[in-house]
């Protein structure tokens, strides 16, 4: 029987999927939390939390599925092509005290991204159509139901923002336009603000995007009687691998990120800027084949901070092609070893990760 091996205190599971090519095809998905209000190490990285979250298995949603944004997105999925990187949270006015306005920005290595949060606004008119003043706020939802989009139907048509069909502003070209009181986004792109209703606009979010949006949407492939006669089950020949990123285009990494990159996050916490640095945790995969060990290197390919949990999870996927010899696989082995700044360690070397409750007793 096929077995897991994970003595690294780290979360970790296992599947057997076919891939992109309909090869059948293991993977292991291992998946680190560590904590952002505790002290952070020498180098500037956070130690692992002595709660471990679970690798999570499916989607959950802030309300419907068909109506709402992700609240946690599945960990499980094929091989992504980069490392997604993803912010959670709410943005919270500097000091606590009530502001009308204020930018958050997100930086995490070559990433760099700011959405500039708005207090309550609604539509209003006296000769043209102009949003009021921004109500005060202390803290506000970061997510996809406060930005730029939506749905509106029109003598039978439905229209929608297809990048964010869960958001607030977006009216029908040829509909009635807004009414009075009618509100506005709270979370706009800077380069972007919402000046006219008859405007599109960018949606501006951290959150994960969910299956159906665009672009997810557009890297599915063509699911018609074509394929239908000739490759169901199996994933269509025009689908991209890129349709299992969850973070919007700007918060994908050109490549994998390695750990060691910077993280600064501003506004997501009253207290001020939030800085580390992301773990050097190298993450090894061996899958044992026929009594011998087929190592593969796992890649970081999500990075999601939790403003609100303090909280950081890091999320690395491994794969072992295997069709038709699955059955003669009989152990997945994860390793863990913390490489020292500055050095790209392989899996064998640094020093081992704790469990988590030796971390909560040291």
């Amino acid at each position: 029987m096929l077995q897991l091996k994970n003595p690294t205190g780290l979360a970790a599971t296992m599947f057997l999927s076919p891939d992109p090519d309909g090869v059948d095809t293991l993977y292991a998905v291992v998946k680190g939390t560590f904590a952002l209000d505790q002290p952070l190490d020498a180098a500037g990285e956070p130690p692992l939390a002595a709660e471990q979250i679970p690798v999570t298995v499916s989607p959950e949603h802030w309300g419907d599925p068909a109506t709402s944004s992700l609240k946690a997105a599945s960990d499980i999925s094929l091989l992504k092509p980069a490392t997604d990187v993803l912010l959670v949270g709410h943005a919270h006015a500097p000091n606590g005290r009530p502001t009308t306005w204020m930018d958050v920005g997100l930086a995490v290595g070559p990433i760099r991204k700011v959405v500039r949060v708005f207090g309550d606004r609604v539509w209003l008119h006296d000769a043209v159509w102009t949003p009021s003043a921004p109500a005060p706020f202390t803290k506000m939802p970061l997510v996809w139901e406060r930005a730029f989009g939506g749905a509106e139907e029109v003598e039978g048509v439905r229209h929608e923002e297809p990048r964010n069909p869960v958001g607030a502003g977006l009216r029908a070209p040829n509909g009635p336009g807004p009414t009075v009181g009618m509100p506005l986004p709270n979370l706009e792109d800077p380069a972007d603000p919402v000046t006219s209703w008859k405007s599109g606009h960018t949606p501006a979010c951290f959150a994960p995007l969910c299956a159906h949006w665009m672009p997810r949407r557009r890297w599915a492939g063509t699911y018609d009687e074509r394929w239908q006669s000739t490759r169901a089950p199996y994933l269509p020949t025009d689908f991209d691998p890129r349709f299992f990123h969850l973070a919007p285009a700007d918060q994908i990494a050109p490549g994998h990120l390695l750990g060691g990159e910077p993280v600064e996050l501003h506004g997501v916490s009253p207290w001020g800027p939030v800085r580390f640095v992301l773990p050097r945790a190298q993450v090894g995969v061996s899958f044992v084949l026929d009594g011998a060990e087929q190592p593969r290197a796992a890649v970081l390919d999500t990075v999601l901070i939790d403003a609100d949990a303090a909280r950081l999870t890091m999320v690395w996927r491994a794969a072992l092609r295997c069709d038709k010899q699955v059955l003669r696989v009989s152990e997945i082995r994860v390793a863990a070893r913390r490489a020292a700044p500055g050095v790209a360690a392989p899996p064998s070397g640094g020093a081992s990760y704790a469990a988590p409750a030796a971390v909560a007793r040291a």
